[in-house]
């Protein structure tokens, strides 16, 4: 019998390759991908026996040749990986990976693909020694044009990558967006689907374009003259290829995820678990934490005896402020700098070794603002100097591309600031494409339309249903840097952009729980001092927050409608609710060991309604057999708790 049913494998398998084509399941079974080796290189996917895409497109046009079209097959070879990962931080301690692989080698080139239980991804691989040019890629995904999706606009590649999130179909996506960002989802009435990139190096991101119901993967041409404009450097001509680089080398990963249900989605690890391991050897110094920050709340400090502006007294009233809540930084954002091109000068007056040396006595560590074009010239020269300083990192602000220079330009800062133990948040960006597994001292990508929104612009678009997109959406691409903790909350009309004293749409809770929530390593307290003061329970919530976690778990929650989660640190378990509208739940506290526990929370008020900044702060015992009702409010609700195990009685 086994001598048969080997026999009947092998003729499969060559059956498969006659016919020019290669099965590929997940360990599960459940996911099965049809591989196409014929005229043109391409995938079809199902999912739970449901066809999701079909005849997809593959290639890369090459100065090596076509890798794609005609495909001349050489070999395979497939292979069972299950293995565990430990990040350096994130929302679990441990990521179990795996899945089926199969790598089909050509004439001139390789594909791997692998097979989750929940996802699928591929990339091209080139074998030859020299340079490679890569003129374009193929990357065309035919959907049904009646799925229904979520894209986040990109009207060029040179932009904020911060746009709401929209909803429309498919076939009606080209009529209204040029492009759109990664992550992208699509519905087909049973699942959801997302598309996601991912170990990008030496290569553009990928963004897509749209023809009824195809997809298309679309890619920033590589820059050959430069030009400033205002504080950016961006491409004034390019070249007729996208990238240029040195091969061996593999390209970047295309993978879907696979949600049966919208809480599958959040936080989903597969761009995490296909981005290059990290590069970093001793990661003991990346110390994620929460941030005071200065900007947001226009540098507006109160009831003081020196004028609030950007001074030291300012700055050491800051520090002050992250000392007694126990944060681990301060970040200084524009004003500091004497010449924003050279990162060299301060201001008269402003002396950031001196506070340095303040903050260090308090135990807090002193991050700063800066440009990343001149990073473009000197980059080591910056670090070196940043360092000598004693700061414990930077927030590099304004690339606004994703072009291969763009991504080089990123990389090659995470890794001199590594050698100089610094952390680094990028800002004014795309969103990660992995590169915070491969260097974990970059903890903040941007690429979202954050708090910062409600200071300017005059658009009243970051509303609660927004957020609660976050939390399904952007967070499939990695950390980001939304900068909550607005204290002025309005639930329900009167909002407006103010610039000097900000605010921001939904309740106390709702703002509360992204610290629970949003997954942001370097999370920001945006508000003055001076109102967290007022109001010491809040924001030793807040502050004291986690933002790296053992363990995360969604239990309830729909796109743009409400969620509802929980995260736990150690023994402590927090609990974290946000909704667009009214929203009532129950939490059962059954995910609890034995024993009793206190829980703190904090809950919209019966009157939260009306007066957003108004909330309903709770602490009792609780234990595995309690049940919570959770009631969030109008105009964005919200809810937030902390559950600690209370110490046995002698």
């Amino acid at each position: 019998m086994k001598l048969w049913g080997g026999f009947t494998l092998f003729c499969l398998i060559l059956a498969s390759a006659y016919g020019k084509t290669f099965p590929l399941s997940s360990p599960d079974g459940k996911l099965d991908v049809e591989i196409d080796v014929s005229k043109t290189l391409g995938f079809s996917v199902k999912f739970d026996g449901e066809p999701i895409v079909e005849n997809c497109q593959i290639a890369m046009d090459t100065s090596l040749g076509n890798f794609g079209e005609n495909p001349k097959f050489v070999s395979k070879t497939a292979a069972t990986v299950k293995k565990g990962i430990k990040p350096v931080w994130g929302g679990n301690s441990n990521i179990l990976d795996n899945y089926n692989r199969l790598t089909l080698k050509f004439d001139k080139f390789s594909v791997e693909f692998r097979a989750y239980d929940d996802a699928f991804a591929y990339r091209f691989i080139c074998d030859k020694k020299g340079e490679i040019i890569v003129k374009s890629e193929t990357a065309k995904y035919p959907f049904n044009p009646e799925f229904n999706s979520y894209p986040q606009p990109v009207g060029s590649f040179h932009c904020f990558f911060e746009d709401n999130y929209r909803r429309m179909k498919i076939g009606d996506i080209n009529r209204h967006l040029k492009m759109a960002a990664l992550p992208f989802v699509l519905d087909t009435g049973k699942i959801k689907v997302a598309i996601i990139d991912s170990d990008v190096s030496a290569y553009p991101k990928m963004n897509l374009k749209f023809s009824g119901g195809a997809v298309e993967g679309a890619y920033a041409p590589y820059p050959k003259e430069m030009e400033r404009k205002g504080g950016l450097l961006l491409p004034k001509t390019t070249e007729d290829y996208i990238s240029k680089s040195v091969a061996p080398r593999a390209f970047p990963w295309r993978g879907f995820i696979f949600a049966r249900e919208d809480v599958n989605l959040v936080e989903h690890p597969l761009q995490y678990k296909l981005a290059s391991p990290s590069k970093i050897k001793d990661t003991s110094w990346i110390k994620p934490s929460t941030c005071a920050w200065d900007w947001w709340n226009n540098w507006g400090v109160f009831g003081v005896d020196f004028k609030a502006g950007q001074n030291m007294e300012t700055y050491k009233y800051y520090v002050d402020f992250a000392s007694k809540f126990g944060m681990k930084y301060f970040l200084l954002d524009e004003g500091w700098l004497g010449n924003n091109d050279l990162i060299a000068t301060m201001q008269p007056k402003i002396d950031v070794k001196e506070l340095v040396e303040y903050a260090n006595e308090k135990g807090v560590k002193i991050l700063l603002w800066c440009l990343v074009r001149p990073f473009n010239f000197d980059a080591e020269k910056i670090l070196d100097r940043v360092e000598a300083w004693g700061v414990a990192g930077l927030k590099i602000d304004f690339m606004e591309r994703d072009d291969q220079q763009a991504v080089d330009l990123f990389e090659k800062i995470a890794s001199l600031a590594a050698e100089r133990k610094l952390i680094v948040d990028f800002h004014g960006c795309a969103p990660s494409s992995g590169l915070h597994r491969t260097y974990p001292n970059v903890i903040n990508f941007e690429g979202v339309r954050g708090g910062e929104n409600n200071k300017g612009g005059g658009v009243v678009n970051m509303t609660p249903s927004h957020n609660v997109d976050l939390v399904f959406i952007r967070s499939l691409a990695g950390p980001m840097d939304y900068t909550p903790g607005a204290m002025r909350n309005l639930t329900y009309g009167g909002f407006g952009t103010n610039s000097v004293q900000p605010s921001a749409q939904g309740s106390r809770a709702h703002q509360m729980a992204m610290y629970v929530c949003f997954f942001e390593p370097l999370k920001m307290l945006s508000d003055s001092p001076s109102l967290y003061l007022k109001e010491p329970e809040c924001t030793a919530f807040m502050a004291s927050c986690p933002t790296s976690w053992d363990e995360t778990r969604v239990l309830e929650g729909k796109i743009g409608e409400y969620v509802l989660m929980l995260r736990r640190k150690d023994n402590v378990w927090y609990v974290g609710a946000m909704s667009a509208g009214e929203k009532n739940l129950e939490l059962d506290l059954g995910f609890l060991p034995k024993g009793e526990f206190e829980m703190e929370s904090f809950a919209d008020s019966i009157n939260s309604d009306r007066v957003g900044s108004d909330y309903k702060r709770e602490v009792k015992s609780v234990n595995s057999g309690s049940k919570i009702k959770i009631k969030m409010t109008r105009g964005g609700g919200g809810f937030a708790a902390k559950i600690t195990p209370q110490k046995a009685k002698n």
